[in-house]
């Protein structure tokens, strides 16, 4: 089991729309890497400027920030997301706390640079895992605003997951189960 006196990296698992970035923000998670915030901090800067607060409220949304990246500016985010894993894991052994990888990890592969990094850091890694079924997903990506994904790709990706496990090198594995969380 986990030492409570070791800075953890929790690496959250599961599909888009599982309420990974929901139950971080409801449990207080303060120090946080998510490639979703750097998506949205990056995209931003390519779109228009809004001419009113209503323009910026609709244009700012995530697909829009998606789209109006290309391919040199995801290998850009890629690279500031590891820079500022860094300095998060830093802050996070200064001051004691925790700290958790949101995005969606599905896979072994995608889960090894984590467990690497934390190997890197000296510090233990665990895996936070959403409970979900594809219907759920599918129900709660039809109530989403602002980061709509279609069901085509909702399914490529719930096919693609690969539950995490201990011998990946996780000192834990705990479910966590979203299931209230509606938008």
């Amino acid at each position: 089991m986990l030492n409570n006196e070791l800075t953890t990296l929790y690496v959250l698992v599961g599909p888009p729309c599982t309420g990974k970035s929901t139950y971080l923000k409801d449990a207080g998670w303060e120090y946080i890497i998510s490639r979703d915030d750097l998506v949205m901090e990056f995209g931003s800067k390519s779109l228009p400027t809004p001419e009113t607060p209503e323009d910026a409220a609709w244009m700012n949304t995530y697909n829009n920030c998606w789209n109006a990246l290309d391919k040199k500016s995801h290998k850009e985010i890629d690279k500031t997301l590891m820079v500022d894993a860094d300095a998060i894991m830093t802050l996070a052994k200064m001051t004691g706390e925790n700290m958790a990888v949101d995005m969606t990890n599905l896979t072994v592969k995608s889960r090894k640079k984590w467990i690497d990094f934390a190997e890197r850091h000296k510090v233990q890694v665990a895996a936070l895992s959403t409970i979900w079924t594809p219907e759920e997903v599918l129900e709660r990506a039809k109530g989403r605003t602002g980061k709509i994904i279609s069901p085509k790709i909702l399914k490529d990706m719930m096919g693609r997951f690969e539950a995490p496990k201990r011998k990946e090198g996780f000192k834990t594995v705990v479910p966590i189960d979203t299931t209230p969380i509606k938008w």
